[in-house]
């Protein structure tokens, strides 16, 4: 799950209140994932979206605090081979003993036909979920933090989230969150605005778990898992501001290692260089922000590539695309076709300079390059041999590879390019669970995967929140694509796609006092039995 939240603080905010925005970005799905409502107990009064089924909110806000989450990317799984006794394996070596292996049977029920029975093997190590003979993954053990007992309850966070008053009563609910680790933004109406890392950080040695390890050593375990003042958090920074976009949770000083590898900085490197910029924002900047469709990939990336043109030996439509290159502003506008040419284009020379390993991943795992990693290798080194094509026996340049995929988007689009625009050819579309083609939908809409507004082919922010905490009064929007009802013959079953879509908000009417039924709002009341 890739997703943003931020909070700027008083200093930052045009009304001297704090805003606090989160959008996680997840597969989007019809019925949607998220189920809006406000809870009002005698000791709690909450609004937000919670899954359907679980009790509480899980994003959102009361009267006096406010918060979201995203995915902190922390490297929690490792995987261990195993070496056998014997082809039985009735035991496995660990420290020059062999120990005796656990089998656990599984019966896994499939309507409509017989029973599966899957026989587990268990070491120290987790489970050995690869077990085909010549599979490349073939005995190896997965150790997973689930698998470490913990005394912590996630949903405890989230009953006490729901009726915290201060920073104190913050922190207090979310040290009971055990995993998978996320950034939870804070703020509150004492003007307080916070993220903090919360989870079971396990200690490594330094680049543990980035490959297989060796099962036969206990050396290879993990060494516990960090004290929670030991855990990455901050309140009230001096910038005014707090952020996440599944970045690096720290810099390069922090003494344990967590490979946080899964997800790029694009959007977190815009996000503060946004908000660092700006001296004041308003509601209605932050509804911007979480719609911005920049590009920083583009912004870095087009210029080198463009430099390597020789535009004055190019055909009259090949002038035309690179003129409109040349004069984007990186934007990827649902009706814009720059984007279109920038994504085939950089497709194509990503391919091309890493065509040896692209060859060689047919037969073993071989660690692609990033994108910044390739643009970093053009920009600042573009004599480097990797710019040759294996294929042919000739050497190339840095320069021709980015002709060559150059010639690869001009005959794509003259011989195959259908669409128009950005939103056609992303095709997004928003599935029913079932997939039930009929029961879903498709959408146009700006955006893509590295970009603040992360709507891509499938997923999505799937929630947008943004919440003004004023002493006196709260200022709250938000918006989901779907509705409230999962019945797909309900008027409310997707009533807000097009509103979410179309960039648009509604606005969160929290409510003080429990609403007369007359009032034209959905009331569901439950009365306790006290005496059971």
């Amino acid at each position: 799950m890739g997703s943003n939240n931020w909070a700027v603080g008083p200093t930052k905010s045009s009304t001297g209140n704090p805003i606090l925005c989160n959008d996680p970005h997840l597969s989007l799905t019809l019925p949607s994932i998220w189920f809006e409502q406000q809870i009002q107990t005698p000791d709690m009064n909450v609004y937000g979206v919670t899954f359907p089924g679980i009790p509480g909110v899980i994003i959102g806000f009361n009267k006096n605090i406010c918060w979201g989450v995203t995915n902190a990317g922390w490297d929690v799984m490792d995987w261990y081979k195993i070496k056998w006794k014997d082809a039985a394996k009735t035991a496995y070596e660990l420290d020059g003993q062999w120990i005796q292996t656990e089998t656990r049977i599984e019966v896994i029920k499939v309507k409509g036909k017989p029973d599966v029975i899957d026989s587990v093997l268990l070491t120290k190590w987790g489970p050995v979920v690869y077990t085909d003979a010549g599979s490349k993954k073939q005995d190896l053990a997965m150790h997973w933090i689930i698998q470490d007992p913990s005394d912590k309850f996630e949903m405890n966070t989230f009953f006490d989230l729901n009726k915290g008053t201060n920073y104190t009563d913050y922190r207090a609910a979310i040290t009971q969150f055990p995993y998978p680790a996320q950034n939870f933004a804070f703020a509150s109406t004492n003007g307080d605005v916070a993220i903090s890392v919360q989870g079971r950080m396990p200690i490594k040695k330094n680049q543990q778990g980035r490959f297989v390890l060796d099962g036969s050593e206990s050396k290879n375990a993990w060494q516990g898992f960090l004290e929670m003042d030991e855990i990455p958090k901050v309140l009230n920074p001096s910038r005014g501001f707090i952020s996440s976009a599944n970045q690096r949770s720290t810099d390069l000083s922090f003494p344990n290692y967590y490979n946080n590898g899964d997800f790029r900085d694009y959007r977190g490197t815009l996000i503060n260089r946004l908000l660092e910029k700006k001296d004041r924002w308003s509601v209605e900047d932050m509804k911007a922000l979480q719609y911005n469709s920049y590009s920083l990939r583009a912004e870095t990336a087009l210029p080198a590539m463009l430099m390597q043109i020789d535009s004055s030996t190019l055909t009259a439509n090949a002038q035309a695309i690179y003129t409109k290159l040349k004069n984007w502003n990186y934007n990827y506008d649902s009706t814009a076709i720059e984007p279109v040419y920038f994504d085939v284009w950089f497709t194509c020379f990503h391919k091309m300079v890493w065509d040896e390993l692209l060859l060689d991943s047919t037969k073993k795992y071989v660690a692609i390059p990033s994108d910044e990693s390739t643009i970093n290798c053009l920009r600042l080194k573009p004599k480097s041999s990797y710019f040759d094509l294996v294929r042919t026996p000739a050497i190339e340049t840095a320069q021709e590879i980015v002709q060559f995929a150059f010639d690869s988007l001009i005959y794509y689009a003259n011989n195959q390019l259908k669409v128009k625009d950005w939103a056609a050819y992303k095709d997004a579309s928003i599935s029913h669970l079932a997939k039930i083609p009929s029961f879903g939908v498709s959408v146009r809409t700006s955006g893509a995967a590295d970009i603040i507004n992360a709507h891509a082919k499938t997923f999505g922010p799937s929630w947008r929140m943004i919440v003004e905490l004023g002493k006196t009064k709260m200022n709250a929007y938000g918006i989901y694509p779907g509705g409230q009802s999962g019945n797909p013959g309900s008027p409310h079953y997707m009533e807000m796609i097009d509103t979410w879509s179309a960039g648009n908000y509604y606005e969160l009417k929290f409510l003080d006092t429990i609403p007369d039924l007359n009032s034209g709002y959905k009331l569901i009341q439950f009365k306790c039995n006290e005496s059971k």
